[in-house]
């Protein structure tokens, strides 16, 4: 692999965000596309645009809810947003609120993190704190529940690393995110390792025993932590923080080649040249499309005719499959 976008992808589409005027975005997470729609979190806001970048509406308030997570809920054309602890919003695409409820729990100390949306069931990351009877210290779980798109409780699980043969040693891991296995319809969670010394190791040795280690996982209550997001082709991970960008990485593995692609610059945008890409995020629950976003000065030789310097360009990147 050279390290460029079109080792990876197939195509990337440039999507121009059009705000109103004296507004402009920074930054986005969360991006999810549905139909002519685009969905996107910024500064905490959920808002909405088309698929060519056409501003739509805010469907947030950011005086009544910070948006921690949502998902996109097709089938009623309905968003359903987490924010402020154990609070849960309904909208509708148009921005109007339609339901607000608090989430029940068996714990005092609960918070959720992050949701998906998966065959008509919510699953849900969560903490919960407790006090271990044993030693009276205070213990942080992590499980993933699954719901109703009600919220009602259907199941919970635990969530264990997977099994990498080799000995793994504890970590303060990012918010983890949840995702789908293209190939077996498996839920697992993803969360990059703050190394990327092993992830070519790990990779091999997964290749090499993929059913031992994930067949009684999902059996026995449990979801499986993987350092990388599980394509149909390639695994990929990125790990990016503002303090020591020395640890920073972006890995991928190719599994139809056989080649894997490991620097801590980043891939080059050899689509619309707009330098180093190095936070490519899944928008999609099967890791089928990523995107990365640029601003201002990032985007002056790649759209000289963009005279505004908050131009804001969101760039969907689609993954070449199997």
């Amino acid at each position: 692999m050279t390290g460029v976008l079109s080792d990876i992808a197939d195509e990337v589409i440039a999507i121009p965000l059009e705000l109103p005027e004296g507004e402009f975005i920074e930054k986005v997470r969360s991006v999810r596309k549905e139909g002519n729609n685009l969905f996107l979190i910024s500064n905490e806001v959920l808002y909405r645009f088309d698929k060519a970048g056409k501003f739509i509406c805010r469907i947030t308030n950011p005086e009544e809810i910070q948006v921690a997570g949502y998902v996109v809920y097709q089938t009623k054309r309905e968003l359903i947003v987490l924010g402020n602890k154990d609070d849960i919003f309904y909208y509708s695409y148009d921005g109007v609120l339609l339901e607000k409820k608090k989430l029940k729990s068996d714990f005092q100390h609960h918070q959720m993190s992050s949701v998906a949306l998966y065959r008509d069931r919510i699953w849900s990351m969560e903490e919960y704190a407790s006090i271990d009877a044993d030693t009276g210290s205070l213990r942080i779980e992590k499980a993933v529940v699954e719901y109703d798109t009600s919220f009602n409780k259907i199941t919970t699980r635990s969530l264990s690393p997977v099994d990498l043969g080799r000995a793994q040693f504890a970590q303060v891991y990012p918010i983890p995110r949840l995702a789908v296995a293209d190939h077996s319809g498996m839920l697992y969670a993803y969360v990059p390792s703050t190394t990327d010394e092993y992830l070519l190791q790990d990779t091999l040795s997964l290749k090499n025993r993929w059913e031992d280690a994930t067949r009684d996982a999902w059996q026995e209550q449990m979801v499986s932590l993987f350092p990388f997001c599980l394509g149909s082709r390639f695994w990929i991970a990125n790990y990016q923080q503002n303090g020591d960008q020395s640890l920073n990485y972006s890995y991928c593995y190719d599994f139809k080649n056989d080649i894997s692609w490991q620097k801590s610059e980043g891939w080059r945008d050899d689509f619309y040249q707009t330098g180093m890409i190095n936070d490519l995020d899944s928008i999609d629950i099967y890791n089928h499309s990523y995107c990365f976003f640029k601003t201002g000065k990032e985007l002056e030789t790649s759209f000289p005719d963009k005279e505004n310097e908050l131009q804001a360009v969101l760039f969907i990147v689609k993954i070449k499959q199997a």
